[in-house]
């Protein structure tokens, strides 16, 4: 254990970290998993790598946590691993004082990982904690289940979001990295996407979090169409997120093509949604609204909507946020592998948006 002071402001707030890893074929793909806690904060880590060990997702995991933390803090950090609990508690000085050499004078594996630990243990208070896995412990049968899913993604080919992984956060505040962004942000920007009609959510919704996906939000939303040239979409959307509305005025550039095609858009939050639509209705005219019940799911990059339409049925979407300057061909490949793996064809999607598909009679 390495000795430093509290967090800032004297408080002893002992931050409770588990973390597992993962790997298939060791080497192989792999994942780790890392679920953080103090007080009623709480958040999951679930990461991946297409070509790794067992002990690399081990020590990943947490070097992940370590690295989350803004500021010195006293932890406590629970792993089922003999090689991370004893490489850094015990073996790394005699490494440290060899210039990073065994006691055989051979290179130290992992030494890449075990100096990025080295890092974070000296900056932090860390009480490294072993205990058993797969012995009923619920943390570490969590983080279990968010390594697993992790080295799923990597195996199907599903690139997480940079640098590898996905944030879970939830709770109060804690000394760590901000959450990501709300959904509703101002500017441009592009994906690839693809949306398909399917007789029922459940089953992939299943497939889905097995690999890994994070259920985000249940939305309600409106979607008010205006007439645009061709070749563009120009809609008011009012959305009910845990009880609070929000609205924004997209714009689409896209060709009414089947498959994955490339989308390009800008969202425009608003304050007063309703005294603008009803402005573009009276300039435009409204040409015509969609009601639809959206559960949203993030699986790296990729925005997957699971969409319950008012009398057209269920559908799902998939939405591959593009990078700037991201190879467009190499993330369409990603969406199809995805797609592949779900037993999705591409070929059936619908290249209509919901304004203009035919209800169900």
């Amino acid at each position: 254990m390495n000795r430093r002071s509290a967090p800032a402001g004297g408080d002893e707030a002992v931050i409770t970290i588990h973390t597992d890893g993962a790997c298939s074929g060791n080497p192989g793909p792999g994942g780790y998993g890392v679920v953080m806690s103090a007080g009623s904060f709480r958040r999951e880590i679930s990461g991946s790598e297409p070509s790794t060990t067992n002990n690399r997702m081990e020590m990943m995991a947490a070097i992940r946590a370590l690295e989350e933390l803004r500021q010195a803090s006293s932890v406590i950090l629970y792993t089922d691993s003999s090689y991370l609990r004893d490489g850094i508690t015990k073996w790394i000085h005699g490494w440290i004082a060899k210039g990073w050499k065994t006691s055989t004078g051979a290179a130290v594996k992992n030494i890449d990982l075990w100096q990025r630990l080295h890092d974070q243990e000296q900056y932090h208070s860390v009480d490294w904690r072993w205990l058993k896995g797969h012995a009923g412990h619920v943390e570490n049968e969590r983080c279990d289940q968010l390594a697993v899913a992790g080295a799923r993604r990597a195996a199907a080919g599903v690139r997480d979001e940079l640098p590898g992984e996905r944030v879970l956060p939830a709770g109060d505040k804690l000394p760590v990295a901000p959450p990501r962004a709300s959904s509703l942000q101002a500017g441009p920007g592009r994906n690839l996407e693809l949306k398909l009609r399917v007789s029922g959510l459940d089953e992939l919704r299943r497939r889905l979090l097995a690999l890994g996906a994070r259920a985000e939000a249940r939305l309600k939303q409106q979607d008010t169409f205006f007439p645009a040239r061709q070749g563009s979409l120009l809609k008011m959307r009012h959305e009910e997120r845990d009880g609070r509305l929000q609205s924004e005025l997209i714009h689409y550039r896209r060709t009414e093509s089947t498959g994955v095609r490339l989308s390009e858009y800008t969202r425009l939050p608003l304050d007063d949604g309703a005294q603008l639509q009803t402005l573009l209705a009276s300039a435009l005219g409204d040409a015509g609204s969609v009601n639809k019940v959206r559960e949203l799911l993030m699986l790296g990059p990729t925005r997957v909507h699971l969409d319950q339409v008012h009398g057209l049925g269920t559908f799902v979407e998939f939405e591959r946020v593009i990078a700037p300057g991201e190879d467009l061909d190499a993330a369409a490949q990603e969406l199809r592998r995805l797609l592949d793996v779900l037993g999705l064809d591409p070929t059936r999607s619908e290249a209509r948006p919901y304004r203009d598909l035919p209800t169900k009679g």
